[in-house]
């Protein structure tokens, strides 16, 4: 029967059709699990007012206006999360395309030559490695990395410099206390 009516049907409105099912039955299936989530907290917000004064001993009555309001402020909260997550989904798809759109932008500038040293450490490693062949070739190589470390252990001092202040000690005066 479902085949002699797309049968029926050109192909690309055929096509079309069964997109649309299957996006029909995905999104069937998202709403089935959130009545099913919802379902879940309205079973636990009745509950909780029974089980909080039998167990736990708080003064909270067990009568038909305190349980519909659990109720009522238990579906609030979720839906509440479920709002959040769309949003929180959709800012991070925006930010992900975003990044991929707009070139990065820097925080500050720096000076040509903090750049440059910047993208000299980048690409060397930390450590030396072996280095086979022609011994001038490796010499400069090595000035250049010890340029390079020194001047990163410059800048290294002088945030240290700046950590090291002393904290200045003073007496707190009391009041009424050495006045006569």
């Amino acid at each position: 029967m479902a085949f002699e009516f797309l049968s029926q049907l050109d192909t690309t409105t055929a096509f079309l059709l069964i997109i649309i099912f299957i996006l029909f039955m995905l999104s069937f299936k998202k709403v089935l699990g959130i009545l099913k989530n919802a379902l879940i907290i309205v079973v636990a917000s009745v509950l909780f007012p029974i089980l909080a004064s039998k167990f736990l001993g708080l003064p909270i009555p067990i009568d038909g206006e305190t349980i519909i309001s659990f109720v009522i402020i238990g579906l609030a909260m979720y839906f509440l999360y479920i709002l959040g997550s769309v949003v929180y989904k959709a800012l991070s798809l925006f930010e992900r395309g975003a990044k991929q759109k707009l070139p990065s932008i820097e925080k500050g500038k720096k000076s040509a030559e903090e750049h440059e040293i910047q993208e000299n450490v980048q690409r060397v490693d930390r450590t030396k490695p072996f280095v086979v062949g022609n011994k001038r070739a490796r010499r400069k190589w090595e000035k250049d990395y010890v340029e390079i470390e020194r001047k990163k252990d410059e800048a290294h001092g002088r945030t240290q410099k700046r950590k090291k202040k002393k904290a200045r000690i003073e007496k707190i005066r009391i009041i009424g206390e050495g006045e006569d």
